[in-house]
């Protein structure tokens, strides 16, 4: 598992830093267990037997983004309206929180990514240590009080001089 896991990340990292051969760069901006897809695989050892096992595989790039490391031209467009769009269409469970407070472009893309990467780990680490029981328990208790907001890993106290975002007990204890 933590190999698989290890995979993402590794994956993660390239979308981030190096496509096309590190003229590219992305986020994917709607990581969360739905999209990341187990796909069987059968293996032969060394000595002969059949081993199965997944390969886990992040999925479903509709909200994904990718921009040029180089500029193109004057013109070319802020990223900030894909980052509003992606933010208000993604999975607000496993959203980041600067999704909440600011509206700041690309350089917030990566750090979301790894934000819902993070939640996802700690879903995975839930289920392994309390299985699918303790999992859906873990979602309740992540439900938030306001009406207003829906189920998170985080707090977030925002006054009109300043916003607090912190862990939510559940997830820190």
């Amino acid at each position: 598992m933590f190999k698989q896991l290890s995979g993402l990340a590794s994956g993660l990292e390239l979308l981030h830093t190096g496509l096309d051969d590190g003229n590219m760069e992305g986020a994917h901006m709607d990581i969360k267990p739905a999209n990341i897809l187990l796909f069987d695989a059968q293996e032969t050892l060394s000595y002969g037997a059949l081993e199965t096992h997944g390969t886990l595989v992040l999925a479903d790039f509709g909200l994904a983004t990718f921009r040029s490391k180089k500029p193109l031209n004057k013109y070319r467009t802020s990223s900030s309206k894909h980052f509003n769009y992606a933010c208000s269409r993604a999975d607000r469970q496993h959203a980041a929180p600067e999704a909440e407070v600011t509206n700041r472009a690309y350089s917030r893309m990566t750090s979301y990514d790894i934000w819902s990467f993070g939640c996802l780990l700690i879903e995975i680490c839930v289920w392994l240590a309390c299985g699918a029981d303790g999992r859906r328990q873990f979602h309740l208790d992540l439900q938030s009080d306001s009406p207003d907001h829906p189920p998170s890993y985080y707090a977030l106290d925002i006054t009109p001089t300043s916003s607090k975002i912190s862990l939510k007990p559940q997830v820190s204890d």
